[in-house]
């Protein structure tokens, strides 16, 4: 009987590849670097404040746009509302340190505060814009 089944196996034909079938969208592999996550971001300067003194204080913020803060703020946004979202995108990106110190800085004018949100959320949300409308 093993005979038998040694002929019968012998007559098929081999196996042909089955083809992928066609994708609807590309597929989009995600490569990373081991310990990526914990090196030091590169940071541009985002504004100086300065005392009648002479002394001060520079606010920086990463050069990079990063896809995953913008995802955490449109969770964020939906989960606790706008207004938390808008909280902890400038506290993130500007660094705790810097957050406080202009939480505490009573000149602070409302004119200031939303052109360093519009230049904070144009660094978190930029990284979801399309390409095309950046552009004009």
């Amino acid at each position: 009987m093993a005979t038998a089944a040694k002929k019968t196996a012998a007559r098929r034909a081999p196996a042909l590849p089955v083809p992928e079938p066609e994708r609807a969208v590309p597929l989009v592999v995600l490569k990373r670097r081991r310990g990526a996550e914990n090196e030091p971001l590169d940071r541009v300067l985002l504004f100086t404040r300065e005392w009648d003194d002479g002394e001060t204080q520079e606010f920086w913020i990463p050069k990079r746009r990063m896809a995953s803060l913008a995802l955490k703020y449109m969770k964020m946004s939906r989960v606790n509302g706008e207004d938390a979202a808008t909280a902890w995108a400038l506290e993130e990106v500007l660094g705790t340190p810097a957050y406080d110190s202009l939480m505490e800085d009573s000149q602070l004018e409302e004119t200031e505060l939303i052109q360093i949100f519009g230049i904070v959320q144009d660094a978190i949300m930029g990284a979801v814009s399309d390409p095309k409308e950046d552009r004009g």
